[in-house]
């Protein structure tokens, strides 16, 4: 079964770090598969005609999340694998490889080996650029299979991280209408693409 979640709101999808009066509240850069699942979770909670039963919370607990991915324009998009490295004159795969001349490390499990991009040694001027975030779905499917080998990156086909705005809130007694002392506290939020 799929799910689309289109927020009406910003969206806070935060972390599990405490937050409150002159503290910031830590936001994540994008849904984890353990707040989709506590959504939906509590979603079909709160619809249970028994929902404090033991069969109730059983099943609910066997719900499996496989991930939140963005869509636009009726696009997947999944994130970017962390095996690419890009510079300004190619692209590079990270592999494992053999230590190189006149080098070695204890590695922790006997026949382990360190991975290493594979840059060209005359490539002195190597300088990692930022990737987005996500890729659509057919340039991850040609990573996955071919890695490098015929590969383009377009950025067309990548999306950013969703925008975040921070604010500052002040709780306010409603007797005074006034700030309560101590009570300020600031959120960090996913704004709503619009259109």
């Amino acid at each position: 079964m799929k799910y689309r979640i289109n927020p009406l709101d910003p969206l806070i999808s935060r972390d599990a770090r405490q937050f409150g009066a002159g503290s910031p509240m830590h936001s994540l850069k994008w849904l984890t598969n353990t707040v989709i699942a506590g959504a939906v979770r509590t979603a079909l909670w709160k619809t249970s005609s028994d929902p404090d039963s033991k069969d109730t919370i059983e099943a609910l607990k066997k719900i499996q999340v496989k991930g939140s991915f963005p869509i636009l324009n009726r696009k997947i998009y999944f994130p970017r694998p962390l095996d690419i490295i890009k510079s300004i004159n190619d692209i590079y795969q990270i592999r494992p490889g053999d230590f190189p001349k006149n080098s070695e490390a204890n590695m922790p499990i006997e026949g382990l080996r360190p991975s290493f991009p594979d840059i060209k040694d005359d490539d002195e001027d190597f300088k990692p650029e930022r990737l987005n975030a996500f890729w659509e779905k057919d340039m991850m499917i040609h990573w996955l299979i071919h890695g490098r080998n015929n590969f383009t990156l377009k950025n067309e086909r990548t999306l950013s991280e969703p925008a975040q705005d921070e604010r500052v809130h002040a709780s306010i007694d409603t007797l005074t209408g006034t700030a309560k002392d101590g009570n300020l506290f600031s959120t960090r939020f996913h704004l709503q693409k619009q259109g």
